[in-house]
């Protein structure tokens, strides 16, 4: 596992989205929400968005190591995130679908 997180690429420009990149894992992105909080904490959205919510003083380095060091879980929680996400129905012009029962 760590030797995975060894061979990671991160991406930081100055907006609030950034990306993690590792060779096994695959990559993705995630938004930074800066708030008048305490804590950082991370989010996975209904459609499978990444978001760290942090307290408005801490700097980026630390976020990309807090990110990294929950890599394993994001990954986990995206592709349930994802699974749910394709169960979800779609709604064609001409099908029929039942309301109530």
């Amino acid at each position: 596992m760590k030797s995975s997180r060894q061979h990671q690429s991160v991406s930081v420009d100055d907006s609030l989205k950034c990306s993690l990149a590792s060779p096994a894992d695959g990559s993705f992105d995630f938004v930074i929400k800066r708030q008048r909080r305490k804590t950082i904490a991370l989010h996975i959205m209904p459609d499978a968005t990444v978001e760290v919510r942090v307290p408005k003083w801490v700097p980026k380095y630390e976020i990309v190591d807090f990110v990294e060091q929950r890599w394993d879980w994001v990954i986990d929680q995206r592709k349930e995130a994802l699974k749910k996400l394709a169960l979800k129905p779609s709604y064609c012009h001409g099908q029929y679908h039942y309301f109530l029962g």
